[in-house]
């Protein structure tokens, strides 16, 4: 099995990645949609989707939670960052951005535009809604130039991508024996070795084993506490797990919490924990793109695939149910093959509380309440980071 006439073939799995994968990134798209034109017959629609700080066609919309005007998330971000205002532009409040609620998302998604801007397309002056514009320029336009998802950096039209097939530097060469990958294949070095590659995939292999080891004994205490606090009565109906907190929340009237036993500091009011929350602190957005850089630190569930990076870690602690271990991307990739593009923060989930620090002292306003870690969330954050029990 070392002789050098093994034979070699193309990576089968990539060249369909770069036939069916083959995107254009979120700025591009950005620039598309914010030029396109609102179909004049949609006259609900031609003055509400602009974005007050770019003056374009609003992209992956975010709302003032003082006036509810959307901008972009982008802008949003940019303008924040900036560091030069930190008002809304328009309302002049503290800018504080969320979800748009359902209805004015439905509204944006289902707005008409004149079609696609490129007259080769076979969307081209057709009406379409604002989301399935996004669908195709995204995924199906034959004219939009995307980028190669091996990062060789090629750029090309997407109709052009059998063509980058055959010219990408990032295609591997796969062994038809033991089908270890190579970029290329050199005459002059020495021949191929299945056994040392067979060896390699044994250590890794290994390693896979142990995490597994790790989360099982995780699964045995977990299961052991879940039992304990259930004989407890602790685990009913009105209890949820979020993605801001460890601990199970309990849905409670704020008039019960304050008499509850050690909860006097509440008598004169209660503040919403998920102000704390706002955004991923090394950067990342909702909607951009994913952090492929392969010496990038992970905070990793590898039961439900939560991410943290090294900054969300550090801010917001191990907030996550499961404990999260420390990896590098290239080593994650190995193990989890839904990481082969990228991953992303799931601290670009958070959009702090629309409540800020105001203190709340409404007797029958509801909350979501730790008693034993003194922690707190308004309905509104709650909806906006509560999971799935199951999860």
């Amino acid at each position: 099995m070392v002789e050098s006439s093994v034979q070699f073939e193309q990576n089968p799995d990539q060249i369909n990645l770069i036939i069916s994968k083959s995107e254009a990134d979120q700025q591009s798209i950005k620039a598309l949609i914010g030029t396109s034109k609102v179909d004049q017959e949609d006259k609900r629609a031609s003055d509400e989707l602009d974005c007050s700080i770019c003056l374009q066609i609003i992209y992956n919309p975010v709302e003032c939670s003082n006036c509810q005007k959307c901008f972009c998330e982008d802008c949003v971000n940019s303008w924040l960052q900036a560091g030069k205002n930190d008002s809304c532009p328009l309302c002049k409040q503290k800018l504080s951005a969320k979800q748009p609620h359902r209805f004015v998302k439905q509204f944006i998604e289902d707005s008409l535009f004149d079609g696609c801007k490129f007259e080769l397309c076979n969307q081209f002056g057709k009406s379409i809604k604002y989301i399935d514009l996004i669908k195709h320029y995204q995924y199906e336009c034959e004219e939009v130039k995307v980028s190669c998802p091996l990062k060789c950096g090629g750029l090309y039209q997407r109709k052009f991508r059998q063509q980058h097939r055959d010219q990408c530097n990032q295609i591997q060469w796969q062994c038809t024996q033991c089908d270890c990958n190579k970029l290329d294949i050199d005459e002059t070095q020495p021949p191929h070795n299945c056994i040392e590659y067979l060896k390699q995939q044994v250590k890794l292999y290994k390693l896979k084993y142990e995490i597994s080891e790790q989360q099982f004994e995780e699964y045995k205490t977990q299961i052991k506490g879940l039992k304990d606090n259930y004989s407890l009565g602790y685990y009913q109906k009105e209890h949820y797990q979020t993605i801001v907190h460890k601990c199970p929340l309990k849905m409670i009237v704020f008039e019960q919490m304050r008499s509850l036993p050690g909860h006097e500091g509440y008598n004169l009011g209660w503040c919403c924990d998920g102000r704390k929350f706002i955004g991923c602190k090394s950067g990342q957005a909702l909607r951009g793109d994913f952090c492929r850089d392969p010496e990038s630190s992970i905070f990793h569930c590898n039961i439900c695939n939560f991410d943290f990076c090294e900054a969300c870690y550090d801010t917001y602690g191990n907030v996550h149910k499961h404990d999260l271990v420390k990896l590098a991307f290239q080593q994650l990739k190995e193990l989890n093959s839904n990481y082969a593009d990228g991953w992303k923060c799931d601290g670009t989930q958070y959009f702090g509380c629309p409540l800020g620090q105001n203190i709340q002292t409404d007797l029958d306003e509801l909350l979501y309440h730790d008693a034993q870690n003194g922690f707190d969330l308004c309905d509104v954050c709650f909806q906006n980071y509560v999971i799935d029990e199951d999860q």
